[in-house]
């Protein structure tokens, strides 16, 4: 799964990333956030009459027909099963998005019983999308989103068995495409993805806290 990660990139750098028209995405200004848990609101980048617009959203999906929010994590949306679930087909097949991220975290248990945090990120620091569904919910008036995951593969695999998958740039137009049907959007997560690009390595204990809002002392190594 993915239950936190960050978002460090300066709107320059969004604008860049997503070919931005600054008509339709006015400048504002993005704080460095490397501590980004579930519930928290977050960007995404969807389509909008053709065009591509970042908006904000609530980091756990709640389906249009629910009543209130799920009480079960809707964080994640795992591959197998997006495309037929309930809660995450219809999103799938009409509302995919992109969510700007670059770097994430996977846990494992220490000697000591503790979670030892690893942080995953593109070598160079590049910032990076992973493959996200929306939901409008006019009962409750919410935007919310989920990150869609997959079995992992290397260097992911050796911390953690599901990774969500980071898309590789020149796939994010037919991910976003409504005329993408549901098949094409499926071989986009499982095949055209940078998770095999990432590095990894440990980080402070700090970030285990959901309350920890650092700054880049974070996400540094610390000596194994």
């Amino acid at each position: 799964m993915c239950g936190r990660f960050t978002h460090k990139m300066s709107w320059s750098e969004l604008v860049r990333l997503y070919q931005l028209s600054l008509d339709l995405n006015p400048p504002r200004n993005t704080e460095a956030r490397y501590n980004i848990c579930p519930t928290d609101q977050i960007l995404y980048c969807r389509l909008k009459d053709g065009q591509r617009v970042v908006r904000e959203a609530s980091w756990w999906l709640v389906p249009p027909w629910a009543k209130e929010r799920p009480k079960y994590a809707m964080i994640n949306a795992r591959v197998e099963e997006v495309a037929t679930k309930p809660s995450w087909k219809d999103s799938f097949a009409a509302r995919r998005c992109l969510i700007p991220a670059d770097g994430y975290y996977e846990w494992t248990i220490a000697d000591d019983k503790g979670k030892d945090p690893w942080y995953f990120h593109i070598p160079d620091g590049s910032p990076f999308s992973f493959a996200g569904i929306y939901a409008y919910n006019h009962k409750l008036n919410v935007t919310t989103c989920a990150i869609i995951t997959s079995p992992p593969v290397p260097p992911v695999e050796m911390i953690h068995d599901r990774m969500p998958v980071a898309l590789a740039e020149e796939a994010y137009d037919a991910w976003l495409d409504p005329k993408s049907d549901v098949e094409t959007a499926l071989d986009i997560v499982r095949e055209r993805h940078i998770n095999g690009q990432m590095t990894v390595h440990r980080v402070d204990r700090q970030v285990n806290s959901n309350k920890w809002q650092g700054g880049p002392e974070t996400i540094a190594p610390i000596d194994l």
